[in-house]
């Protein structure tokens, strides 16, 4: 099975979920990770993930529906309360303007975390104008150790700062093994950022350093493509026929790490 966690809708609210699936299905994927709009953009947050709710009761189950939340918001706490209700399985978050372990933000991790939603959260280049990208540096996300029922992704392994991200990942890892917690609260998920070229080199390394239960994988393709999806799967997948990889890890980081992220699984 193979679990794409990071699928867009960036303004296209025409595609139907036939489509969707469709796109999907041409790029071998089962099931996929799909963010409402940005709310920078399209301010109206109920409307978007209205969209991508649709898509998921529409599908199946194969569509996983997640809200795109600007934390700063007035209106955050109400809108993550009536997103749960409504059946969004994740929260979207981009350190736009704003550090991860800002005051205003932590009561909305605290309300993430009653609900118990994974976050998949940007991390890494930013690019957007201006000074964006420090805001998005892995070592500033520590402060979710402090909401240990969180389960969050590192975005495209923080490319560039990407063992940065995963030198957090293994302490997270570490320090919770000596509380007598789960060791999988943070993950990297693989969407490209990374440039094909370092492909290779940085699975080989996340693999080494932190293993096979800490990466999921992502396209950031848009809903209805399929055609850039495709593209990437086949470059991980020729990376992971270099590295040897048995069927057990590759069935982990295609799929079954993102459903523990998820809480699909123990």
């Amino acid at each position: 099975m193979l679990l794409d966690c990071h699928v867009h809708v960036l303004g296209d609210y025409s595609k139907t979920a036939r489509e969707a699936l469709a796109a999907l299905d041409a790029s071998g994927i089962d099931r996929a990770v799909v963010m409402s709009d940005n709310p920078a953009d399209r301010p109206d947050v109920r409307a978007n993930t209205e969209y991508v709710l649709t898509l998921a009761r529409e599908s199946g189950g194969r569509i996983l529906p997640f809200v795109w939340l600007n934390p700063l918001a007035g209106d955050a706490l109400d809108i993550l309360d009536w997103a749960k209700d409504a059946g969004i399985r994740g929260v979207k978050l981009i350190p736009d303007h704003w550090f991860p372990y800002d005051p205003p933000v932590l009561p909305v991790y605290e309300r993430i975390q009653a609900l118990e939603l994974p976050i998949l959260f940007h991390s890494g280049i930013l690019w957007l104008w201006g000074d964006t990208s420090r805001q998005c540096r892995p070592a500033n996300f520590e402060i979710l150790m402090e909401f240990p029922n969180i389960r969050f992704a590192f975005g495209h392994v923080s490319w560039p700062w990407t063992t940065e991200c995963l030198c957090v990942i293994n302490k997270v890892r570490h320090l919770r093994r000596q509380r007598g917690l789960p060791p999988q609260q943070a993950f990297g998920d693989l969407t490209p950022g990374m440039p094909e070229q370092e492909r290779l080199a940085t699975v080989k390394f996340a693999l080494d350093f932190v293993g096979d239960e800490h990466l999921i994988f992502g396209t950031d393709d848009v809903v209805g493509g399929g055609g850039y999806a495709k593209n990437v799967i086949e470059s991980y997948g020729k990376v992971f026929d270099s590295l040897n990889l048995s069927q057990e890890t590759r069935e982990k980081v295609w799929c079954r790490n993102a459903l523990r992220w998820l809480g699909e699984e123990g």
